[in-house]
């Protein structure tokens, strides 16, 4: 961890993982921002809302290589893109893919 908030050069918040990557079993989850780590104990979701709202909060621009990925969140999950003509092709599809799935999830 020490290492990580040391080297760490990335402005926008990100989502550190630990655990052993073999087996994809992760111990805790923290949100760094610059310097800053958030424990989120072992729940990923927690880390996913947490590191959201710090871009959300902090008026960062989602990352261009995570970009759709975020879009997607905001979209569905936060119902926030007012406007869903300016949403890529690719955020578009997997919105139409998961969104029936999704309805059945709110009701």
């Amino acid at each position: 961890m020490k290492e990580v908030l040391e080297t760490n050069k990335l402005k926008h918040p990100f989502i550190l993982a630990l655990g052993t990557y073999s087996q994809l079993n992760m111990a805790s989850f923290f949100v760094i921002i610059d310097k800053l780590s958030v424990p989120c104990e072992n729940n990923f979701l927690c880390a996913l809302d947490l590191c959201y709202k710090a871009f959300i909060v902090l008026g960062l621009s989602f990352p261009i290589e995570c970009k759709p990925y975020w879009q997607y969140i905001d979209h569905v999950i936060f119902e926030r893109v007012e406007t869903p003509d300016l949403l890529p092709p690719t955020v578009k599809f997997l919105v139409g893919q998961t969104a029936w799935r999704l309805l059945d999830c709110k009701q």
